[in-house]
């Protein structure tokens, strides 16, 4: 895995855009998944200007909760989802903890 950084480029109370560099469609799609799952998050997309630069700039705008709230708990979602699945696998193919 390559490294992950990310700038925040405009910050308020309801709308924050990140340029995130090192990540591509996999987890980007995953996370705006989730975050407009979320009942508060009015908006959010992500757009990667160019293939060959792996840098994406990630909007989200959401109403009575913070953008970064709305994040995180995209992300502890993710990462549920994640544990479940692996749950399953290890449970249906008798794979064990390691």
């Amino acid at each position: 895995m390559g490294t992950l950084k990310i700038r925040v480029l405009k910050a308020s109370k309801n709308e924050l855009e990140l340029e995130i560099e090192g990540e591509g469609h996999t987890l980007l799609n995953a996370l705006v998944d989730e975050l407009n799952r979320l009942e508060n998050v009015k908006f959010a997309a992500y757009a990667i200007d160019h293939p060959e630069f792996p840098v994406a700039r990630l909007r989200v705008v959401t109403e009575g909760i913070s953008p970064i709230d709305a994040l995180a708990l995209a992300c502890d979602s993710i990462s549920a989802r994640s544990l479940s699945l692996k749950e399953l696998f290890r449970k249906e193919f008798g794979v064990g903890s390691a």
